[in-house]
């Protein structure tokens, strides 16, 4: 699995290639032609076969489990490996390396372990053919497994294959039968960038411990800078790299030689032509080529964007959990309700469900069903219309656009799940949040992510701008529109204009808060003058919610024979306020009081589970005490525990 490995793929591709009969590779997202450089390669090659990973989120451990599915899937081989970019074992051509897997017949596991090193400083970002090992090999390695292993379901290989553990049997090891030599850092560059982005990952990741095994050095590089050191950034990050809290180095150059050596670097199809130098003449000391300062590290594009979501906490780097992948024909790894890359084609002309008497009463009975998700939201008192919404339209494809926890979205879903509709239903949103609706922490997309399974046969997101999700969809390819963004007159407005042409000819749109005029909150100004072009139903609770009809072909600018007027027309409409004003101060009241019921329940649960637990303790503690009188030393000493008391007895 790869991301932006501009500066290595290739030789690692021919070091690969040149050992093992089929590679498997996962680009994960990259931007910096990585992906280019996989695609024109496996186009030239039969043994190279490339994966697209779109998701944000980093999930190696299920995406390998993948390409492990596949591995079993198109072949036989003898044994699997885990590889990444920045690893290479030390065997000259592939008759060496066979002739040690030779030799570990009748094993299911290999170990490897990592001998931690770094190119020369003054190379290009890479592998150069020569550079500094540490002196010892690591304690942490790589695993392969035997194909029986590989097709047994019970073996499991954890986030970065550094162990194997059977499901039922528990750890299982391998027999050590060699190293990988492991670059974490080809240059004092990326160094400074690995630094910026471990250290944001464990100020973000809400589980992160203390005694996390990855990446501890980062801390330790920015404390230094912060006392005005520039340390020896290379060797400080590769020294024990992947250890539990290795001993903090010094970072002078006398550690720096006990602590690695000069050495070439041969692996099977890489050249080898430079011989190693000693430390002495490798400008002073390895690590000390132009270090970057913290600031200028923070200019790079890619610390800035992590910059901004620190801003945001936004970063969700190992903290999602994980939801069903699936591997998709065009070999893209992907989660099933990720419509990122779907495209939406153009809605068929076709009539729409009549405004029947029958109709009428189906979405006023829908008005009435428990809510499934009562998230706590702004949107809530409108839940009930948009059931009997769904009821009455039966919209072939709704878009949302500015979802945050999903109070209206899930409410869409179960509603489609409820009257068995074939609808599509897209959420938009970058799930950052705005001045508005509050910044969001990562919680609020893990969370929707979890409760949109349940509907995931039909329901999905785009996790991007308003502006960049538009791409995927077709004119004419939505029947509802729902537009709850950023909330300032010109923002709806910009909303509006960009994804009008989106609508089919029986669209209608939902615009949230036209009765909302706090701050800088304009949508009802702008909604003012929509109401003079299409015909429209307001609601003036709930912070208000706008119902813009469209399309020439809605059920709601229709005449029904078995009612007095349009659905849009005054009357109707003063009729839907009072009704939906009064069914959603109820939804709304019945989802606070289960709210709270289930809040009380809660904290009953607890305090029974703290009294079992003080139960326990002091049946613990009873049975102690009868045990320690049942004992020898308790018997002997009972003379004088009555001596003690005669003495104390008054006269």
């Amino acid at each position: 699995m790869v991301r932006d490995e501009i500066q290595i793929i290739e030789p690692w591709l021919d070091h690969a290639l040149s050992l093992f009969d089929q590679v498997l590779v996962a680009d994960h997202r990259s931007t910096d032609g990585t992906l280019e450089v996989l695609l024109d390669r496996e186009r030239g090659s039969d043994r190279l076969t490339v994966y697209r990973y779109i998701e944000r989120e980093f999930r190696k451990e299920q995406v390998i489990s993948l390409l492990r599915s596949e591995a079993v899937r198109l072949g036989r081989f003898d044994w699997l490996f885990f590889l990444d970019p920045d690893e290479f074992l030390p065997f000259r051509d592939k008759q060496e390396f066979t002739d040690v897997l030779d030799s570990a017949d009748g094993e299911d596991f290999l170990h490897f372990r990592w001998r931690n090193c770094y190119p020369d400083p003054s190379a290009s970002e890479g592998v150069s053919s020569f550079g500094f090992r540490q002196v010892r090999p690591s304690k942490v390695g790589k695993l392969a497994i035997s194909r029986m292993a590989a097709e047994d379901p019970d073996i499991l290989v954890p986030i970065g294959a550094h162990s194997v553990t059977h499901r039922v049997e528990g750890p299982r090891m391998g027999k050590e039968v060699g190293e990988i030599y492991h670059f974490p850092a080809r240059s004092p560059e990326q160094a400074w960038r690995k630094t910026l982005v471990g250290t944001l990952n464990r100020l973000t990741v809400l589980q992160a411990e203390s005694s996390s095994p990855i990446h501890w050095h980062y801390p330790e590089a920015l404390r230094k800078l912060a006392r005005g050191d520039e340390p020896d950034i290379l060797p400080l990050i590769v020294h024990d790299y992947g250890e539990v809290k290795p001993v903090s180095p010094s970072g002078t150059g006398d550690w720096v030689r006990s602590e690695f050596e000069s050495c070439s670097f041969a692996f099977a199809g890489l050249p080898a032509d430079e011989s190693p130098k000693p430390l002495d003449d490798r400008q002073g000391v390895p690590g000390n080529a132009a270090p970057m300062s913290l600031a200028q590290a923070m200019n790079d594009s890619v610390c800035l964007e992590l910059s901004r979501r620190i801003v945001a906490m936004n970063d969700t780097s190992g903290v999602v959990p994980v939801g069903d992948l699936e591997l998709t024909l065009d070999r893209t790894i992907r989660q099933r309700a990720n419509f990122d890359e779907r495209a939406f084609a153009k809605l068929p002309d076709e009539a729409a469900p009549g405004l029947t008497m029958e109709a009428v009463v189906s979405a006023v009975q829908a008005s009435f069903w428990d809510v499934r998700h009562p998230v706590a939201s702004a949107w809530s008192e409108h839940v009930p219309f948009l059931f009997s919404l769904f009821a009455l339209l039966k919209p072939r494809c709704y878009v949302e656009l500015g979802v945050h926890r999903g109070a209206s979205f899930l409410s869409a879903c179960q509603a489609v799940a409820s009257l068995e509709l074939e609808t599509t239903c897209v959420a938009v949103d970058n799930w950052v949040g705005d001045a508005h609706a509050g910044y969001h922490d990562a919680t609020v997309f893990r969370e929707f992510t979890e409760d949109l399974k349940q509907y995931q046969g039909f329901a999905g997101y785009i996790r991007a701008e308003f502006s960049k999700a538009v791409g995927n969809f077709d004119d004419g390819s939505i029947d509802l529109l729902h537009i709850d963004g950023f909330h300032s007159a010109s923002a709806v407005r910009r909303d509006y204009e960009t994804w009008k042409r989106k609508l089919s000819r029986r669209g209608v749109i939902l615009f949230h808060d036209v009765n909302e005029y706090r701050m800088d909150f304009g949508v009802w100004r702008f909604w003012r003058e929509l109401r003079d072009e299409f015909p429209y139903i307001e609601f003036g609770h709930g912070h208000g919610l706008g119902v813009l009809v469209v399309g020439e072909d809605s059920p709601l600018r229709t005449d029904a024979p078995d009612l007095p007027a349009p659905a849009s027309s005054p009357m109707i409409r003063d009729l839907l306020q009072v009704f939906f004003g009064s069914v959603g101060q109820l939804s709304l009241q019945m989802s606070n009081y289960r709210a709270s019921q289930n809040d009380l329940e809660a904290k009953l649960s607890l305090a029974r589970e703290e009294a079992a637990q003080l139960s326990h303790r002091v049946h613990a503690l009873e049975r102690s005490v009868e045990a320690y009188r049942e004992s020898l030393s308790w018997k002997l000493t009972a003379p004088l525990r009555g001596l003690r008391t005669a003495i104390r007895r008054p006269g």
